[in-house]
């Protein structure tokens, strides 16, 4: 199976697969004739043929017998591959491993690891071939004899992270037989390379009976006390094991661990290597966006302990709010971090013992393009002024209404903002047989909110105050209701639909109805602006108290300041069939000579 992360480099990885034709001993070696296989290779990627073919292999064994627990170099040839690319001519760096199946002398699998360092030249339209390179593998340390190795499949590693895995099927003959002296006692070392302060485990076999020593020996320069602890034991059987625990001073480098009972000695192969210290790093999603952006920070390679998240305007800090965040003890940290100066070019971590890390951001200039989508708003409307105790309410309803306004604009910038119900309609006329003009002036409130969480009041109104004849059943329309919208500075800012505020006015008598808000309704519309912070200016009227549409209620355009419960923009439909009810009531209580002289 093939693991690919780009395409390009999939394409360079599919043509190191097949060149991996080709393995030649360094060290004496014995004669060896190539064996041919049937390979399957799963490339999986549009355009990159998979490989299913013949391939070609020859080991060539050591001409030496390989102690148990030691080192075996095999040289590897790999014949033509059969993928041919047409593309290059070009060089890729190249290594193959294999993964084999070991019997006689050890039933163990084995992994035999090729050098690195190796280049594959692809020719257009002519076959892959890797040149020959030698690999390496650990006799396992109990084996009793000659072993025999056969493959399970192989793997190509191009340029360091492109894996091919080829697996041969059908009739699978083993590459040859691997020369062991399995007399005298063996030891093995696990892992091969390990850390200061670690544990290496100890194996082998054909030991005689007695209590081990082990030392740690650079060159001839053997010592027991490069290790802090020892546990090695021989069994009944004359099986070596046990562990031993190097100390945390050692330093890095190639050593052997030497092993000596009575008179018996063998040593294994050890790299001692620190740790390479984690470098602090972090990702951001998204890594681009408008003033506002909520960006996802996550940090690996940080100490554990407390982390800064903040943005930086070139060199110097930029006025975004800086998040805290805890690095885990594996090094890894996740913030949430909001972007809003639009000078910000990168978000940076700074954790404990002086790391920090750093990655680009780009302020994307803000899209002026109208929005606002329809929320839903619940009334509770009274007309308190109403002649007919039955007329005043509260009444209940719920209506939807449409806040629009440019998604961004400058600082200073006056722009307009419009506020219209579900197609237009405000209420239904009420089933009363009388015959009668109606004019209402209707205005709602829009609540503002920046992003610090100051809010104001806007106050829209209908453009021209509609009139009714009043025809019973019939649906009133009204609106947009417009106004206009002063920016104030930088930030983002939120629109929400509030409180609505009716004058009803038929036949000389008016009627007032206030319509508050139930519910919290959703934000209707926003706005983005990029530049220094502003305030909301401080006006009079269009407040959430119950002002009366056409007597001192606010100029339409005005923000008053509000506490954080301030109220919303939505409610016109319900409250003007109310009104209505309340105008009709006064017509039938007015007498009407007093109609009359109102008329005149």
């Amino acid at each position: 199976m093939i693991k690919v992360r780009k395409r390009a480099a999939a394409a360079l990885g599919a043509v190191t697969l097949v060149g991996t034709a080709g393995l030649v001993a360094l060290s004496p070696a014995a004669s060896a004739a190539a064996v041919s296989y049937h390979i399957k290779c799963p490339v999986g990627i549009p355009g990159i043929p998979d490989a299913d073919g013949t391939q070609d292999i020859t080991f060539t064994m050591p001409a030496a017998k390989v102690k148990p627990g030691q080192t075996a170099t095999i040289g590897v040839t790999m014949g033509p591959s059969p993928i041919a690319l047409n593309m290059g001519p070009l060089d890729v760096d190249v290594s193959v491993a294999f993964d084999l199946k070991a019997s006689g002398g050890s039933s163990a699998d084995v992994a035999l690891q090729g050098e690195g360092g190796k280049k594959l030249t692809i020719t257009p339209n002519q076959p892959l071939q890797v040149p020959p390179f030698n690999a390496t593998m650990t006799v396992p340390a109990d084996a009793t004899g000659d072993i025999t190795l056969t493959p399970k499949k192989f793997t190509i590693t191009a340029m360091g992270s492109i894996n091919i895995v080829c697996t041969p099927d059908g009739d699978i003959p083993s590459l040859g037989t691997l020369p062991v002296d399995a007399a005298g006692p063996s030891v093995a070392v696990t892992p091969g390379t390990q850390e200061p302060g670690k544990d290496i485990t100890l194996a082998g076999a054909n030991w005689p009976a007695g209590t081990p020593t082990v030392e740690l020996c650079k060159g001839t320069d053997c010592s027991a006390d490069r290790f802090s602890a020892k546990s090695p034991v021989v069994g009944a059987d004359g099986k070596l094991s046990g562990t031993a625990t190097l100390k945390a001073d050692v330093a890095d480098g190639d050593y052997t661990v030497k092993v000596t009972v009575g008179d018996a000695s063998e040593s294994a192969p050890l790299t001692v290597k620190k740790p390479q210290a984690a470098t602090p790093a972090i990702t951001l999603s998204p890594t681009s966006g408008q003033v506002g952006t909520e960006v996802t920070v996550n940090g690996t390679g940080f100490p554990a302990g407390a982390v800064s998240v903040s943005g930086l305007a070139g060199t110097a800090a930029s006025s975004d709010a800086a998040v805290n965040a805890t690095a885990a003890a594996d090094g890894t940290f996740a913030a949430k971090f909001k972007v809003t100066d639009a000078n910000t070019t990168k978000i940076k971590a700074a954790g404990v013992q002086s790391s920090s890390a750093e990655a680009a951001f780009e302020v994307k200039a803000p899209v002026k393009d109208p929005n606002g989508k329809l929320v839903a708003v619940q009334y509770s409307c009274l007309t308190a002024d109403s002649p007919i105790e039955s007329a005043k309410g509260p009444f209940e309803a719920t209506r939807k209404v449409l806040i629009t306004l440019p998604s961004a604009a400058d600082p200073n910038e006056k722009v307009d903002i419009s506020a219209t119900f579900e197609n237009d309609v405000v209420g239904d006329m009420p089933n009363i047989p009388v015959q009668v003009k109606l004019h209402i002036t209707p205005e709602i409130d829009v609540k503002v909110t920046d992003d610090a969480g100051k809010t104001g009041l806007l106050t829209l109104k209908a453009d021209s105050p509609p009139d009714f004849d009043l025809v019973p059943g019939q649906p009133m329309k009204a609106g947009p209701f417009k106004s206009s919208f002063t920016v104030p500075g930088g930030g983002v800012f939120s629109f929400t639909p509030g409180e609505l505020r009716i004058a009803t006015v038929a036949m000389g008598a008016t009627t007032h109805t206030v319509c508050t808000l139930k519910n919290t309704p959703e934000v209707s519309a926003t706005l983005t602006a990029v530049g220094e912070r502003g305030e909301l200016p401080q006006t009079t009227g269009g407040s959430s108290s119950g002002s009366t549409a056409g007597s001192s209620g606010a100029t339409g355009g005005d923000l008053a300041k509000t506490g954080s419960g301030g109220s919303a923009i939505d409610a016109f439909a319900l409250a003007a069939g109310t009104a209505v009810l309340a105008a009709v009531g006064v017509l039938l209580l007015v007498p009407y000579r007093r109609r009359l002289r109102t008329r005149a």
